[in-house]
């Protein structure tokens, strides 16, 4: 009868490694393949898509006292671009051809705020005059000057 136990313990143990590396193996296949089946970011579409502005001239864009409505900014496919400027909202066109991006900014509102975010109406305004190029990566989008310096970081929060 002894030698009937240790058979079975030896059995019993070469198939609980054969269920451990069986178990091993299959935890790893599956971590491998939910790597691969992970989608990457989908790119946002620049048209239709709400985008609020993350970064000005490499200065980070905080929500201050007293601001109602995020620093954003909308393209319309007719050539309208709407958008707030933490203070005020304002109205425009824009004109685009491949990767070039021409924005204008012409009217908007005129409320008064603090100076703090008058001060960054003023440079987020100025920062759109200069726009001369995008790129859109995933959810970013950022903004280049003629230069080629990044002028505005926005990051997609809504797409109609």
């Amino acid at each position: 009868m002894s030698k009937m136990v240790h058979d079975m313990n030896i059995h019993g143990w070469l198939d609980y490694r054969r269920f451990a590396v069986l178990m091993l193996s299959m935890l790893l296949l599956a971590s491998g393949c939910s790597q691969q089946l992970s989608k990457p970011e989908q790119r946002k579409p620049l048209i239709n898509t709400t985008w609020r502005a993350v970064e000005i001239n490499g200065s980070r864009v905080m929500f201050l006292p007293g601001q109602k409505l995020d620093v954003s900014l909308v393209l319309y496919a007719s050539g309208y671009i709407r958008g707030y400027t933490g203070c005020n909202s304002f109205m425009g066109s824009y004109s685009r051809t491949a990767d070039l991006l021409r924005l204008t900014p012409a009217d908007r509102t005129e409320m008064a705020c603090s100076p703090v975010i008058m001060a960054r109406e003023r440079e987020f305004i100025k920062a759109l005059r200069q726009v001369a190029r995008y790129e859109i990566s995933g959810a970013v989008l950022k903004l280049f000057s003629k230069d080629g310096s990044k002028v505005l970081e926005l990051i997609a929060v809504r797409a109609s």
